[in-house]
């Protein structure tokens, strides 16, 4: 019988669960403190949660509360025609068997056998845009009927869980993202690579700024841009021009001779592009470009004074 006390209780785990989640930042800590308040707040000792894999054809056991060690992280399922897990995701809904020993719908795997499970319940767990992102997954080691109370229950926990999966998701492609961007412009010696700000001030400046034009970003970070351009280009505005075409049209070009710390003059082929933030608001300027330097002297009408 499902009382009021009960009803209080689960909320109470409802709302553990979202502040330790507001906590963590780790996925997998996250999901097995998941499995731990679900199996407590129905009383079985089995939970777990089944990630679709990028194939799109298995289910690994991502998480789980009351598994060997050789399940959780490791097992996977393949997401046949014929099983709960699979019918539950592509359905969208709640699937029970209240007892697999009578279970003529659905094939169940040999490792829920094997751990003496009778009775178990799928939740789909949804990513933003409705997309799946696989099963939260409760067993029992008695026949049990999952009534009403459980199932409705279960559904508001994956509503929980699942922006939290998102979020650390998306987080997670972030931090993968401005890795690998700065391996990129860490490694790119061979192209200027820089991040001006809304100001017009020079907020990052990578090694391949360094080579081409010899400031450090020590003595870069902070000057504004214009110190690379070409007096020429200073009294006609080039720069703010540059700045406030790519403003207006997301990038603009940036194919001229600019200075160096040491007087020199370099051909620059590039462009500036703007940067927005999660936000959408405006936070500055990426300019990229390759020295072209001599391609451009031989391009040239022979005694023509390039500046360099």
């Amino acid at each position: 019988m499902f009382d009021a006390e009960q009803m209080v209780r689960r909320q109470r785990l409802l709302a553990d669960f979202g502040e330790f989640a507001q906590r963590s930042e780790n996925l997998d800590e996250i999901l097995t403190e998941a499995c731990r308040l679900v199996s407590e707040a129905l009383g079985t000792k089995h939970a777990k949660v089944l990630e679709i894999q990028h194939d799109g054809q298995s289910l690994l056991v991502r998480a789980g509360v009351g598994w060997d060690p050789g399940i959780v992280g490791k097992l996977r399922l393949e997401m046949r025609e014929r099983s709960s897990e699979t019918f539950s995701i592509e359905a969208g809904r709640p699937v029970i068997t209240r007892d697999i020993r009578q279970e003529d719908r659905f094939e169940v795997p040999p490792f829920l056998k094997d751990a003496g499970v009778v009775a178990l319940v799928n939740v789909p767990v949804l990513l933003s845009g409705g997309r799946p992102y696989g099963l939260l997954q409760v067993d029992s080691r008695e026949p049990r009927d999952f009534g009403e109370e459980d199932t409705e229950f279960l559904r508001t926990y994956s509503t929980v869980l699942g922006p939290v999966i998102d979020r650390l998701h998306k987080a997670y492609q972030l931090q993968v993202n401005e890795e690998r961007f700065r391996l990129v412009v860490e490694n790119a010696r061979d192209y200027a690579i820089l991040v001006v700000d809304e100001q017009g001030r020079i907020s990052d400046w990578f090694p391949g700024a360094e080579v081409v034009f010899g400031w450090t970003a020590q003595e870069a970070i902070g000057q504004p841009a214009s110190i690379i351009y070409t007096p020429e280009d200073r009294a006609t505005q080039a720069d703010a021009k540059e700045i406030e075409t790519a403003r207006a049209e997301g990038a603009a070009p940036d194919v001229r001779w600019h200075l160096c710390k040491d007087g020199r003059r370099v051909f620059i082929e590039g462009t500036a592009r703007v940067l927005h933030g999660e936000d959408g608001k405006l936070r500055g300027f990426l300019k990229i470009g390759q020295d072209i330097t001599e391609r451009r002297r031989t391009e040239v009408v022979p005694g023509f004074r390039t500046g360099g």
